[in-house]
């Protein structure tokens, strides 16, 4: 919750819960159901819905310990699995409640606060047309207009999408948030793209998560 504010984080209540994730993962690999176990132990409610700044933050915070390679991996791939199907979940389930994609579009958009400085340090030119690329997706109602012809353009060529070189450390991330972002748009309503859209979006040019203000940009 960002401070000075009341009221529950954005999307409380449109779940899914931890458990829901876990069920639907439904792990049998022992190592991982254990480090579930414990990871299950850090929320408060693991019953209830969680938040949308919880859910861009699945699988983080808290350490892997002692694991096998094998398991490691496993567990790897278990996270990222259910943090992609909470989200796209949390999505379709808020999707009659609010406008999407474009509420995704602010999320990439207050990435693109931070990201687009980034690339302007190596790369002005593609700097502005990320920009522009970005402007024309977020006002449908501008001159002219964007349309999936455009969108499917912009990915096949990789028109308006990083490409410094070289490439600003976790550049790799903003990238993929705009690509799955175009892939949403391109074939709607996109869940599974707006998920993972999101989830590229959190991480900052210093690696850092920002998670907070991406699920502030998408509210609800």
């Amino acid at each position: 919750m960002t401070p000075g504010t009341s009221g529950p984080p954005p999307g409380a209540g449109w779940g899914p819960s931890f458990d829901e994730i876990v069920g639907h993962l439904a792990p049998t690999d022992p190592e991982v159901r254990e480090w579930l176990a414990r990871y299950r132990g850090t929320h408060q409610a693991p019953d209830r819905p969680l938040p949308l700044r919880d859910l861009l933050d699945f699988g983080y915070g808290m350490e892997v310990g002692s694991m096998s390679d094998e398991g490691y991996d496993r567990l790897g791939e278990a996270l990222e699995a259910g943090q992609q199907w909470g989200l796209a979940e949390w999505l379709a389930r808020a999707g009659p409640g609010l406008p999407l994609p474009g509420r995704v579009v602010n999320a990439v958009e207050a990435a693109s606060a931070w990201w687009l400085p980034a690339l302007a340090a190596v790369d002005p030119g593609n700097a502005a047309e990320v920009q522009e690329l970005l402007g024309r997706v977020a006002d449908p109602d501008r001159e002219p207009g964007p349309t999936v012809a455009a969108f499917r353009e912009a990915l096949g060529m990789w028109r308006g999408l990083p490409r410094p070189k070289p490439p600003p450390p976790y550049v790799g991330h903003f990238c993929g948030a705009v690509r799955a972002l175009l892939e949403a748009l391109v074939d709607p309503p996109g869940y599974p793209a707006l998920a993972e859209s999101l989830s590229f979006a959190t991480v900052a040019p210093d690696g850092s998560r920002r998670s907070e203000a991406i699920a502030a940009a998408v509210g609800g």
